[in-house]
């Protein structure tokens, strides 16, 4: 996507395009997407981390709007739980690692711009800093 905007040409579009309704349809799992071997396509990880918080800032580019705010709102479930978004969650409870990213912060205030009237965005246009500050201050 970001050659794409970069450079404009259609078939670096077509490339993304292709991977990400790849992604879409091989990977998503409700509104969780796991992690894959890139040889067999298996699924490694069922988690979620911190790096994949670009994801709903991506989905906007994209104009998949409905699953960006789907996205955005589980990142954002597991952000009101911890106070923070964890560095990874795993999805069979098994545990947290601790280490702090504001990806989403970013995320939050471009879909809460795109989705003004929505009050699921209206509850969280302030982002949660004091749960940052709850753990940095430890």
């Amino acid at each position: 996507m970001k050659a794409y905007v970069l450079f404009g040409r259609d078939e670096i579009w077509k490339m993304f395009q292709s991977a990400y309704i790849g992604v879409q349809k091989y990977f998503r799992h409700s509104p969780w997407y796991h992690e894959a071997d890139m040889r067999t396509g298996t699924a490694t990880y069922w988690q979620l981390t911190s790096l994949q918080a670009f994801w709903p800032g991506l989905q906007v580019l994209v104009g998949d709007i409905e699953a960006a705010n789907s996205s955005h709102r589980e990142f954002f479930k597991v952000w009101k739980k911890y106070g923070v978004l964890p560095e990874r969650t795993l999805f069979n409870n098994l545990g947290i690692c601790w280490t702090i990213r504001c990806c989403i912060l970013l995320k939050n205030t471009i879909l809460y711009d795109l989705n003004w009237q929505s009050p699921h965005f209206t509850y969280i246009k302030q982002p949660k800093i004091h749960g940052i500050w709850k753990w940095v201050n430890q």
